[in-house]
C-alpha cells in the first residue's frame, strides 16, 4: 500500500472528478493534502470537509486555488509551499481537460485553454515542486496525467491529444533525470472514466470522433483513482486504466516502459502486422464521414 501516512501531497485538479478522488483517497490513508484547482469555494467546500474527518490534529487539508499556467502565481504557490509544507512525497498532475471538434472548428482561445489545462499546468507544478520532492530522504512520486489518444491520436482530438503526448514525452525525460535522486515518476494514460470533464466532451464531440471510439462504457472516478494508486504501489512508470489503453501502449512500444512482457511483445507484433490496416480503416470511415456532412461544416 502507497505509505502516505503523516506525509504531504498535492493534487491538482482537486475540486472535482478524479483529482479530487484521488485527494479524497490520499487523505483516508492519513496524507495531509494540498488542493489546488481554480474554483475557490469548490477548494474549501472540500478542504473543509476533509478536515472534519481528521485523524489526529496533525493531519491537515490546505486549500490553494491556483490558475496553474500562470507561471508568478505559481513561483508565489512555490515560495508558499517552501514556508509551510514539511515532507512532500507526492505531487499528482491531475488538471486537464478536452474540447473535442474539428480543428478548424476550435477558436484560438480555445486553442490556448488546451496548451494552458493540458501542458502548462503540469509542467510549472513539477518546476516548483521536484526541488521539494529532492529534499525528501525516502522514496518520493511524481504522477502525471496524460490520456491513452496519446499512443494513437485521431479526428476530434486536436486541441488535447497533442499535449497528452507532450505529458508522456515530459514523464519519460523526468524519470531518466529524476531516478538518481529516488523520484518515482509514474504517467497515467486514462482511458474513459465519469466525470464532469467528461460529460463536457461529449457536448461538443463530433460523430466521428465517437464513431472511431467505439462503444465504451466509462468507468467511475473512483475505480480508476484506485487503478492509479494501485499503478504507483507498484512503482509502474506507464499505468493503464483499461485494456485498450494498454493495447495502444504495446502497439507503439518503441523505447517506452514495460510492463507484462511476455504478453506486449506478442501484441506488439500484431500491432505491427494491423495498426496501419486499423488505421486506414479509420482514415476510410473519416473520408465517408466529411462527405456526407460537407454541406454542415
Amino acid at each position: 500500500m502507497l505509505d502516505v501516512e503523516g506525509k504531504t501531497v498535492i493534487v491538482s485538479g482537486a475540486s472535482q472528478g478524479l483529482g479530487r478522488s484521488l485527494a479524497l483517497k490520499l487523505h483516508a490513508r492519513g496524507a495531509n493534502v494540498v488542493l489546488v484547482a481554480r474554483t475557490a469555494s469548490k477548494l474549501q467546500e472540500l478542504a473543509d470537509s476533509l478536515n472534519e474527518n481528521r485523524m489526529s490534529s496533525n493531519h491537515q487539508a490546505y486549500a490553494y486555488p491556483l490558475d496553474l499556467s500562470i507561471k508568478e502565481d505559481v513561483l508565489e504557490f512555490g515560495k508558499w509551499l517552501d514556508d509551510r509544507v514539511d515532507n512532500l512525497v507526492g505531487v499528482f498532475c491531475c488538471a486537464g481537460s478536452s474540447i473535442p471538434k474539428l480543428f478548424t472548428n476550435l477558436s484560438l482561445d480555445e486553442i490556448d485553454n488546451g496548451i494552458n489545462i493540458n501542458y502548462k499546468t503540469c509542467i510549472y507544478l513539477l518546476h516548483v515542486t521536484i526541488p521539494l520532492l529532492k529534499r525528501s530522504k525516502e522514496k518520493t512520486n511524481i504522477v502525471i496525467f496524460s490520456s491513452s489518444v496519446a499512443f494513437y491520436s485521431f479526428i476530434g482530438y486536436s486541441q488535447y491529444a497533442p499535449l497528452k503526448s507532450a505529458l508522456q514525452s515530459l514523464g519519460d525525460i523526468l524519470r531518466q533525470e529524476l531516478d538518481p535522486y529516488n523520484i518515482n515518476v509514474s504517467t497515467v494514460f486514462p482511458g474513459n472514466f465519469a466525470s464532469e470533464g467528461f460529460h463536457e466532451e461529449n457536448l461538443t464531440k463530433p460523430a466521428i470522433t465517437s464513431q472511431i471510439e467505439g462503444a465504451s462504457v466509462p468507468i467511475s472516478v473512483d475505480e480508476c483513482a484506485d487503478k492509479v494508486l494501485s499503478g504507483i504501489t507498484n512503482s509502474e512508470s506507464y499505468i493503464h486504466t483499461d485494456f485498450i489503453g494498454w493495447v495502444l501502449s504495446c502497439f507503439s512500444l518503441g523505447f517506452g516502459p514495460r510492463s507484462w512482457w511476455l504478453f506486449q511483445i506478442p501484441v506488439a507484433v500484431i500491432g505491427v502486422l494491423f495498426a496501419r490496416l486499423i488505421s486506414k480503416y479509420h482514415d476510410y470511415q473519416v473520408k465517408q464521414w466529411v462527405a456526407a456532412n460537407r454541406h454542415k461544416q
